[in-house]
């Protein structure tokens, strides 16, 4: 989705994936014990079996951003409280609205941050952490880099996550792959993730003015006014 959006504004992008996601078994509670749901990634919504969101698609589902609203919608929830794509931030937003002991189901990954769950704490909402996917890191083989790279070295890199972050790092470290990298400039999804590269190379980073896709990619169109 990201190679062909990229593709329609005219640049060339050069696919690298530097994780994988899978869908996880998880242990749920019985939906008559869940008052409201609760969101911060479209993929926990994608691995979650139908069968287990049906009996909760009436109940208010706060999503931490547009994107993971519009999985919510489509997996049938017609409540949905959209945030401004910031965790805690949705956090607090739930809090001003519910009262202690609200129980709150958590749909998540196996990694996570745990700033969500502790600002609901904090307020007395009960969160009850659903892990339906995990993300795994695998190491792209250094030929595959080369390979990608032949028509030219990369202008840019976009950094989603601190996890992907910390995996573009990694792989720069490779004697065989900096050369590849060092020209290139950094555009990361929010300061969480920049915080990351911070120190770990000469790269020219930016930083999205919200967390989410559409302003990364509008970054792509100031590069050529900046130094």
């Amino acid at each position: 989705m990201t190679a062909a959006t990229l593709r329609r504004r005219g640049h060339v992008p050069l696919v690298l994936p530097l994780s994988a996601v899978g869908g996880i078994e998880a242990d749920w509670p019985q939906a008559d014990t869940v008052d409201v749901v609760a969101v911060t990634s479209a993929n926990a919504l994608r691995h979650a079996p139908t069968a287990r969101l049906e009996p909760l698609i009436g109940l208010p589902c706060h999503c931490v951003g547009e994107r993971t609203a519009a999985v919510a919608r489509q997996a049938g929830f017609s409540h949905v409280d959209t945030a401004n794509g910031y965790g805690q931030d949705m956090a607090r937003r739930m809090a001003a609205r519910y009262v202690s002991g609200t129980r709150v189901l958590y749909l998540c990954g196996r990694v996570r941050h745990g700033a969500f769950e502790e600002e609901l704490a904090a307020a007395g909402l009960e969160c009850t952490p659903v892990e339906t996917y995990e993300t795994v890191f695998p190491a792209p083989h250094t030929t595959t880099v080369q390979e990608l790279c032949a028509g030219g070295p990369p202008d840019v890199a976009l950094a989603y996550s601190t996890r992907g972050a910390d995996a573009l790092a990694a792989l720069a470290e490779r004697a065989e792959i900096a050369p590849l990298f060092a020209a290139m400039r950094v555009l990361c999804l929010s300061p969480a993730v920049a915080e990351r590269l911070s120190g770990k190379g000469a790269w020219p980073i930016l930083v999205s003015s919200t967390p989410d896709e559409a302003a990364l990619l509008d970054l792509l169109d100031l590069l050529d006014s900046l130094p």
